[in-house]
């Protein structure tokens, strides 16, 4: 198998907006063409500030996912192995009593909660993201990140899954 060609770059302009870049591959390529949207902002205003969308379990109910309206630092400047997986007391606090978790970031917008023995948050329960520990995502050297400002304490409601499979019985002896 061959491994998509990847970069990472900065695009600088003096025209603020939104753009498309569409990356096209040669005809004979095994790739394929592209087009992604990205905005050109000033570097003297800080990015908005993510916001804590809600809180729903996976639709095989095997772990609890957090979303956010924008990418995130994942809250690297508080907590040690953010991107690995750490204890979700670090940056979470739930309204059920005994709640024993652990959390990885999935991606810049999505964390999942995994819990490995009972009490299990349940539909309708709080989960709160506490202050000072998540901010914006810095994306450029020419920020100064540590002024961003962190997201508030904001509580929302655990929600069912969106689309719940069904679950399957084995027997086996």
């Amino acid at each position: 198998t061959t491994t998509p060609p990847t970069a990472s770059f900065v695009i600088r302009g003096t025209t603020l907006g939104c753009y498309i870049l569409r990356a096209v591959a040669p005809k004979a390529s095994r790739f394929y063409s592209v087009n992604s949207t990205f905005n050109i902002v000033s570097y003297r205003i800080p990015p908005t500030l993510p916001t804590f969308n809600g809180a729903a379990y996976s639709d095989d109910g095997s772990q609890l996912l957090l979303t956010f309206s924008l990418p995130t630092d994942k809250g690297q400047s508080k907590i040690l192995n953010y991107n690995l997986i750490f204890p979700c007391t670090n940056i979470l606090q739930f309204s059920s009593v005994g709640i024993s978790s652990i959390c990885s970031w999935r991606s810049d917008v999505v964390l999942a909660v995994m819990t490995s023995t009972s009490p299990y948050p349940n539909i309708g329960d709080k989960v709160t993201i506490l202050p000072q520990k998540i901010r914006a995502q810095c994306v450029s050297t020419v920020y100064n990140c540590s002024t961003f400002p962190y997201i508030p304490k904001t509580s929302m409601p655990i929600t069912a899954p969106k689309n719940p499979k069904k679950p399957s019985a084995v027997l086996s002896a």
